[in-house]
């Protein structure tokens, strides 16, 4: 899992090698590096899409995920907190994203 200290860090996704594919509630991600194909969630996914545009804090991504729901940064309860950190540590080990140097 994502250490405590990599939780502050900013993640960017390679624009350039990942094709997306939203298919409602899961989404497909294509690494053409890897030539490998990836059955994502819905929040992988859109965590994902997010990466693409632009490096995201582990806030940020919680943000854009819980914002329907009213929740903002300060508010984000540890299980959600936690659950954004496994969703990263997986799209991570996959070789999708990586943690942008400080």
């Amino acid at each position: 899992m994502i250490s405590p200290d990599h939780l502050a860090g900013r993640y960017k996704a390679d624009a350039l090698a990942l094709e997306l594919r939203d298919w409602g509630d899961e989404w497909v991600a294509y690494d053409d590096r890897q030539a490998r194909t990836h059955l994502l969630s819905a929040e992988a996914g859109e965590m994902l899409r997010l990466m693409i545009d632009r490096s995201c804090t582990v806030d940020e991504l919680a943000s854009a995920l819980f914002d329907d729901a009213g929740t903002v940064e300060s508010t984000l309860t540890p299980d959600e907190r936690a659950s954004i950190g496994r969703i990263l540590d997986d799209l991570a080990r996959l070789g999708l994203v990586e943690m942008m140097p400080s």
